[in-house]
């Protein structure tokens, strides 16, 4: 029977109907089907099977809410009908709507509990909502309902991935891979997943066969750019890394610009530099302004307000600063560049790298002074303390809010107060963020007091905040904005590392190439942070007997 016959005519038995429009919608005929929707509805108001493939068809066309409401009705006809679960629930996750839609998905698996495809759409779902494992939980029940489901692995290595199991989501990915050997996503996400745990080589070659695959895949382009960075490759690096800016989502943040991009070798009048990125970024990039100065007759700077005052101080006297603002323009500039990108040209090598002035940049001094002040006085040390007799002030910061790697890197303020006390050392808090549960609980089960400044927010004011870093005698904290202000400053700086740690702290040893005065403490593939801290205990005793 040919396409006309299939639509010529609306049978009023149910069977036939059925055929019809499922042979319309397997051809690709969605339309034939939506044309008939009033007739088949009017014919069959009570036929679940005729709204599910009116569902389907209005869904293939993008008609969101004329298929929910199909898949609404087939429920309200069978309320045990699994496949309008799954794609109703399909269709309220891609609009956000996740609670509707987990539900669902968890109707669908007490109709069939062993549907792979409910289980694997419940995993994108809880995905979504940050519920990384109880998603990894539904992904891995989906393969092993279903051993060939490719996309399960998949996302359940996307999963393990964000959750820490990095050994889990090289397992996954790899077993996507044999059963689809040509998906250059797969290579992409597994070379991710190795570089994060620092093995970069095995990394790279992944990459490299993701680019064979899909030459042209910018996400590969610059996660590979990353890799680079953090094994020390940083010519190279930085070429992947411009890729960045051809990522999927990128286009609403990148800014629109009309002047070139800077080259040390275009001579310019008037040179705007933009910052990118995080706070962090920003910070770890600053040492280019004075070399960048050097280079042309104006500079501009936009950078994040909150860094304006410290970077000022920093810089030559005639860097001009302004915030930076969503829509900046470069009208009237010669040429542009970002902060990051900037180091193409300026950080293109260890030995330039290396060159950089340690505390590059310069907290106030007046400050610094009134707060190291407030910190003895706080903690009841007396003037007339000789100052080879004080105790040592300690900054601490434990805590990350990034949402992809903030729960990995952090650690609890009793766990790593623990670790540094010792009757020489007064604690000041450097922790963006509300600590005063923390600290309270901290100070009642241990007596351990950690002193916050009420004068300077930790998260607005970030002069105030390096003015407080300046201050302290040493400072511990993970891998956030403060561990990046510190060894901007020059801090004598004690860094703890997750196992998935960003590039700027390569892959081994104690030392940094980016803030020499820090020291790094790795925890690597550990299941607890309990090593690391001891080693840190027995490092800052050693220190303090001196």
């Amino acid at each position: 029977m040919d396409v006309s016959t299939d639509q010529d005519q609306i049978s009023v038995d149910l069977a036939p109907s059925v055929a019809r429009l499922t042979r319309l919608y397997e051809r690709g005929h969605l339309d034939m089907i939506a044309a008939q929707e009033a007739q088949l509805v009017a014919a069959f108001p009570k036929a679940s099977a005729i709204a599910l493939l009116l569902g389907a068809a209005q869904a293939g066309l993008g008609k969101t809410e004329a298929a929910i409401g199909h898949f609404r009705r087939s429920l309200e006809i069978d309320p045990l009908l699994l496949d309008a679960y799954n794609n109703l629930g399909v269709l309220l996750n891609s609009q956000n709507q996740i609670a509707p839609a987990v539900k669902c998905f968890v109707r669908a698996l007490t109709v069939m509990p062993g549907s792979a495809a409910a289980r694997y759409n419940l995993g994108l779902a809880l995905h979504k909502t940050g519920a990384g494992e109880m998603a990894a939980r539904h992904y891995r029940c989906a393969t092993v309902a279903d051993p060939l489901y490719r996309d399960a692995y998949y996302n359940l290595g996307i999963s393990n991935h964000k959750i820490g199991a990095f050994a889990g989501a090289i397992d996954s990915v790899r077993k996507c891979l044999l059963l689809q050997p040509g998906f250059f996503k797969g290579y992409n996400n597994l070379a991710s997943s190795l570089s994060d745990i620092g093995r970069v080589e095995q990394a790279l070659r992944h990459f490299d066969r993701a680019l064979v695959l899909q030459s042209d895949d910018p996400e590969t382009h610059h996660n590979r750019g990353l890799a680079l960075l953090k094994k020390g490759e940083f010519s190279a690096a930085w070429k992947a890394c411009d890729w960045r800016w051809l990522r999927p989502g990128a286009a609403h943040i990148k800014p629109h610009l009309t002047a070139p991009e800077w080259h040390p070798e275009t001579p310019s009048r008037r040179l705007l530099l933009w910052a990118e990125q995080g706070v962090g970024d920003e910070i770890l990039c600053a040492s280019v302004i004075p070399e960048l100065r050097a280079q042309c007759e104006q500079l501009t700077v936009l950078a994040d307000r909150r860094l304006i005052p410290l970077m000022a101080r920093s810089s030559p006297a005639d860097v001009v600063f302004q915030a930076r603002t969503e829509d900046f323009s470069d009208a009237g500039f010669d040429a542009q560049i970002s902060i990051v990108s900037a180091g193409k040209y300026l950080r293109a090598s260890a030995a330039r790298i290396q060159a950089v002035p340690q505390g590059y940049l310069r907290a106030d001094p007046t400050q610094t002074g009134r707060l190291r002040a407030a910190i003895y006085r706080a903690a009841a040390v007396p003037d007339t303390a000789q100052a080879i007799g004080r105790p040592r002030i300690c900054g601490l910061s434990w805590r990350s809010e990034s949402k992809d790697t903030g729960s990995l890197k952090s650690l609890s303020l009793a766990a790593l107060a623990a670790a540094v006390a010792h009757p020489q050392l007064i604690f000041v808090n450097l922790q963006y963020g509300d600590t005063l549960a923390e600290r309270q609980q901290l100070k009642l089960a241990t007596g351990i007091d950690v002193i916050d400044l009420p004068m300077v927010d930790n998260f607005k004011d970030l002069d105030g905040l390096a003015a407080t870093i300046s201050a302290c005698d040493m400072v511990v904290s993970i891998a956030n904005v403060t561990a990046d202000l510190a060894g901007a400053l020059g801090a004598d700086l004690k860094v703890l590392l997750a196992q998935r740690s960003d590039w700027r702290w390569q892959l081994a040893g104690p030392e940094s190439i980016w803030y020499p005065s820090a020291h790094l403490y790795r925890r690597g593939a550990a299941a607890s942070w309990q090593a690391v801290l001891d080693q840190l205990q027995h490092d800052i005793n050693v220190a303090l007997r001196r």
